[in-house]
């Protein structure tokens, strides 16, 4: 006798079930992907009991016939792919036929559907995958599909259900996913009779995202796209980088209008917007990629829930463009929000038009005037005299003036603490806009645009400015050194010395001046100047250990990636601290020097630079309005 059986329709319906239907939302996602196929321009969503007491999906789309409907609940029976050759180009949301048969298999399900072109409409039932009958019925136009007990002839299944909030969580998620993808039609959800979600058509996928995320904040526009025989292109919207996520769940993606996850994505993302995010933090937004359909393979995981990409390395590149441009957007939006001049500013301060005087306050005193009100009100009056550079830690090693791009300017050379010299000079003139009234507890800067009070930290600003030139001068265009007036030997352990072999170039880029002394030491001729007076010994030891413990850069698409946890933290050590008091010309050298940056609205950690208040906010907490 035989060993090997043929299973029938009925098991093989629920093996198939155990791949499609894993929970309560996986139903309805099938079922919505059914209804936008079917041309759907609104989808109403009723859930009881999680979704195992009960799941209706009613749609409006053009509805199935009595022949369809029974032949719908086959096992590969499909409307939307003729033949092999049409897996390599799917541009439907459902194309496998297992969906329905498998769903009905493991409950009570009824479909209810109506062609827009008949009086009449169809009913079929089955239980529990055994057909309980079909005939003509009264019914709206389009498909109504309920699904009731879902799970009842297999309580295995329901053993390894999650608590009602977290199914409902589950159909929230696809639902999101879906609403997103889909800005052009409506969907409404009711959870135990009541109304949770209504989200009507939208034609700007912008309006349907913060309406989903219930955000009113600044959204930054991506966009990015080939040309030649395979047209690509990447647009979607991500929230400002304060408004980061704690998880990549909240990064929506969508291929071809398919919702989809993948790692690698998020991933390019995320790096993308490395040194604007908090630690822990994840980008928040949506991204549509638009690809040939043999493009992607889309016929990959029963649940569609994954996708391959022919060319990966593309896809991340032209995700990646479109986050840079987004977040050059976003750059020049802060920059006008906090450098352009509002119509009460003061006049533009041309260079030398700074106070002279630094105001020496008493020792306890927490907020530093930058000069008499007069002195505010009148800039342009008001010249400079030439004043040294902060002097030199004692700790370090005595040194020449930097080498590089250095020049001297016929004005006045002013630089913050820890900022050399030839940074100053080649700062642009300071901003038109801003005016430094005073500094905070010795660490923010309080300004004012004649509109609105604008608070500064200083360290992170500064830390700001000093990443991004180590972060841009990475990659062939050499960092300034600053020669030691002595050089300085150093020896190194033999996994530093193989670490300094490994990266010699990296650190003659970043300005670091080392040659061989003979065994394991290292003789220390110059340094980056940029880190002003950093002791040598130990800069170099911590850049080393750093360098030993840079991640590996394989598939990081955006130059210096391995090292920018170094760059930060260079520059977290190089920048102005907490408690260092400043003139008014460093005040306006450092304002300048954020209004000439590239990237300056947060440190390299991901916080904040500067703060707003406007005047009616200010008002208000005094009650005035």
């Amino acid at each position: 006798m035989s060993k090997i059986r043929i299973l029938s329709e009925q098991v093989a319906n629920q093996i198939a079930a155990g791949e499609v239907v894993e929970r309560p939302a996986s139903v309805v996602k099938e079922l919505l992907e059914n209804s936008i196929d079917a041309g759907a321009a609104a989808i109403s969503v009723e859930v009881e009991g999680g979704g195992t007491g009960l799941i209706r999906i009613l749609d409006d789309g053009e509805g199935m016939d009595t022949d369809d409907l029974l032949l719908a609940l086959e096992r590969h029976a499909t409307s939307k792919l003729r033949d092999a050759a049409g897996l390599a180009a799917i541009s439907t949301m459902g194309f496998r036929g297992e969906a329905l048969p498998s769903i009905a298999s493991v409950s009570r399900f009824i479909m209810v559907s109506r062609p827009r072109q008949s009086a009449t409409g169809s009913r079929v039932e089955q239980r529990f995958g055994q057909l309980q009958g079909c005939h003509e019925t009264g019914a709206a136009k389009g498909t109504v599909v309920e699904v009731r007990d879902l799970f009842g002839n297999v309580p295995a299944r329901r053993k390894f259900l999650k608590s009602r909030r977290t199914e409902m969580y589950h159909v929230e998620d696809v639902l999101r996913d879906q609403a997103l993808a889909h800005p052009e039609i409506g969907f409404t959800l009711t959870v135990d009779g009541r109304v949770l979600w209504r989200l009507e058509p939208v034609s700007e996928a912008s309006a349907r995202l913060a309406a989903v995320l219930g955000y009113r904040g600044l959204l930054l526009p991506l966009a990015a796209g080939t040309e030649g025989d395979e047209d690509a292109a990447c647009d979607g919207w991500l929230l400002e980088p304060d408004a980061a996520g704690g998880s990549g769940r909240q990064l929506y993606l969508t291929v071809n209008r398919r919702p989809v996850r993948n790692y690698h994505l998020q991933r390019t993302v995320a790096e993308a917007m490395s040194g604007l995010l908090l630690q822990g933090r994840q980008p928040v937004g949506l991204l549509r990629l638009v690809l040939p359909p043999e493009a992607v393979d889309v016929n990959v995981h029963p649940a569609k829930r994954e996708v391959r990409f022919r060319d990966l390395t593309a896809v991340r590149s032209l995700v990646a463009a479109a986050v840079r441009r987004g977040l050059v957007w976003y750059q020049e939006r802060q920059r006008e929000s906090l450098f352009v001049p509002a119509s009460t500013a003061a006049p533009r301060v041309q260079p030398g038009e700074v106070p002279t005087e630094r105001w020496a306050p008493e020792p306890r005193r927490l907020l530093t005037p930058v000069a008499a009100a007069d002195e505010v009100r009148d800039w342009s009056t008001l010249t400079a005299e030439p004043r040294g550079t902060m002097p030199e830690a004692s700790t370090a090693a005595p040194r020449q003036q930097a080498d590089g791009p250095v020049s001297s300017t016929s004005g006045p050379t002013v630089a913050c603490p820890s900022m050399p010299a030839d940074a100053a000079t080649e700062a642009a003139a300071p901003t038109a806009a801003l005016v430094p009234l005073a500094q905070l507890f010795d660490l923010y800067l309080l300004c004012s645009d004649g509109e609105r009070l604008v608070v500064i930290d200083q360290h992170a600003a500064h830390e700001r400015i000093l990443y991004q030139q180590l972060r841009e001068g990475y990659g062939g265009r050499r960092l300034a050194s600053q020669h030691l007036l002595h050089p300085l030997p150093v020896e190194l352990s033999p996994k530093e010395l193989d670490t300094f072999e490994q990266h010699h170039d990296f650190l003659a880029e970043l300005g670091f001046r080392l040659t061989p002394f003979g065994g394991e030491t290292l003789l220390v001729q110059g340094l980056p100047a940029l880190l002003g007076s950093e002791e040598p010994e130990s800069l170099l030891r911590e850049v080393l250990a750093s360098l030993r413990q840079a991640p590996n850069s394989a598939g990081n698409l955006l130059p210096g990636a391995p090292f920018e946890e170094l760059f930060a933290r260079l520059a977290c050590r190089a920048a102005i601290k907490s408690g260092s008091r400043l003139s008014p010309r460093e005040m306006l050298d450092l304002l300048a020097r954020m209004e000439a940056s590239s990237t300056f609205s947060h440190c390299p950690h991901g916080r904040p630079v500067a703060r707003y208040f406007t005047r009616a906010e200010i008002e208000k907490w005094f009650h005035r309005t």
